[in-house]
């Protein structure tokens, strides 16, 4: 196979190119892929094998955080930037944050809200998955109930933001601060873009929010945001398209640059603490549960900066 000539070329791994083969196969069978042409089957083993690579010369490496190989593993470069939607904005909305931070750490896993791992699959929806993480989850703490909103309103809806290819939650809540979200029941999300077909008398939430119902913590301002995430979780923006974050499997992602900080991908901050000596926030995604430690990710910060960039525009609900 002329795969097998090209992978043989990659620096070596601890398999054989013939073992390698193997290990695909499993990994076809594992995510249940199934690809009907020699040439695709060719183009994706190749895809497989550097990533392969990628995962043993890192792990080699004994740095604080691990990858391994996940749905991801034989997508193209184009499969890939399709996931991350997040488009930056210096639209101003809301109050800057002054909170002082206590010192308490957080972990909002105990949530329903929380718990509830999304996928947005193959569309640029993440920044409309932020914002009903945000919203769902900072009404159950007040609330103490959890209805899963919709992100297809958001996308279908939202003409400040541009459906699966990307938005921000900078515009999204107010949007949903003004209209309101149908449930996910009632909307359901699609994977694709739509027309709008928003139901008033359904919409929910309009009562979680106070008179000014949104902040914003200024970029690097660690302390105003470790603030706010004691009083609820706070979508963040990160960058998503490096193997050091789409290959994650556990541990702290290290503040280190490995992941960048080109923003592109929104995700949401449930929590933070100490793991060997780093600190870290704990990172909600919305790419399944089979992703990372159950859909959830470590992205460590010092001095300032922080592991994706999380820190450069924090914002969210404020109640």
């Amino acid at each position: 196979m002329k795969a097998i000539g090209i992978a043989s070329t990659l620096a070596a791994t601890s398999f054989a190119t013939e073992n390698l083969h193997i290990q695909y196969s499993k990994y076809l069978a594992q995510h249940r892929k199934n690809y009907l042409t020699t040439e695709e089957y060719e183009l994706r083993f190749i895809n497989f094998a550097k990533t392969h690579y990628a995962i043993e010369k890192h792990n080699a490496e004994g740095k604080s955080w691990t990858l391994a190989h996940n749905t991801f593993s034989d997508w193209t470069e184009a499969e890939k930037k399709a996931l991350n939607g997040y488009i930056p904005t210096t639209r101003v909305f809301g109050e800057k944050s002054q909170k002082k931070f206590a010192g308490k750490n957080q972990d909002y896993t105990y949530l329903n809200s929380v718990k509830n791992v999304k996928n947005q699959g193959s569309c640029g929806s993440c920044w409309a998955f932020s914002t009903t993480g945000s919203i769902e989850s900072r009404s159950e703490l007040r609330n103490d109930s959890f209805t899963p909103l919709s992100e297809q309103q958001l996308i279908d809806c939202s003409k400040d933001n541009n459906g699966c290819s990307g938005g921000t939650y900078v515009t999204a809540f107010p949007y949903a601060a003004k209209y309101g979200l149908e449930s996910e029941d009632d909307y359901p999300y699609q994977m694709a873009d739509g027309t709008c077909a928003y139901d008033a008398t359904k919409a929910t939430h309009h009562d979680v929010y106070p008179e000014v119902p949104l902040f914003r913590v200024n970029p690097g301002d660690i302390n105003a945001f470790l603030a706010e995430l004691e009083r609820g979780p706070v979508s963040i923006a990160i960058e998503a398209d490096q193997d050091a974050f789409q290959l994650y499997k556990g541990g702290v992602l290290a503040n280190d640059g490995s992941c960048g900080t080109q923003l592109d991908h929104a995700v949401l901050a449930v929590g933070n603490g100490n793991e060997g000596g780093l600190d870290y926030v704990l990172v909600k995604n919305s790419w399944g549960s089979n992703w990372g430690e159950g859909g959830f990710v470590k992205l460590g910060y010092s001095n300032g900066t922080a592991a994706c960039g999380f820190l450069n525009d924090p914002a969210g609900v404020n109640v």
